[in-house]
């Protein structure tokens, strides 16, 4: 089982656009930025990239959440705050726009408490999710 630690460090290069892959059998982690763009510097992450190439079998993916999963998790955080809270009313609109996740941190931009609200809510989510994608005991989960 991997340790809090390592679930917090997959849980934070995930949001930040990282791939990461944990070994069934030493726990290791290997983290590369996601290649969507074609631009990840394979110089810089040679070793880590030869690494799972050379056991590619003995690792395995933790999958970022989809753009759905993370709209509900801006609703999940929402729901959070007090119908007192005038940002609520805010992001519940801003959710309703278009770019909705660029309207929801447009809003939380004007609101430095709530925003680090958000991210420790939208940490402990993705924390959770990570969780879930790894095996309960021993061996590894099979995408």
């Amino acid at each position: 089982m991997l340790t809090e630690e390592q679930i917090h460090d997959i849980a934070e290069h995930l949001d930040m656009g990282f791939n990461c892959y944990y070994h069934i059998h030493t726990k290791n982690i290997v983290k590369i930025p996601n290649n969507d763009l074609g631009d990840l510097d394979e110089e810089a992450y040679a070793t880590e990239i030869e690494e799972l190439e050379e056991n590619f079998m003995e690792y395995r993916p933790v999958a970022k959440m989809s753009s759905v999963e993370s709209f509900h998790m801006m609703e999940g955080f929402i729901e959070t705050l007090d119908e007192t809270n005038e940002v609520k009313e805010k992001l519940q609109e801003a959710i309703t726009l278009k770019k909705p996740f660029r309207q929801f941190k447009d809003v939380l931009d004007n609101f430095l408490d709530t925003k680090e609200l958000w991210r420790t809510f939208r940490q402990n989510v993705i924390m959770d999710w990570v969780r879930t994608q790894l095996p309960k005991t021993g061996g590894g989960r099979r995408n």
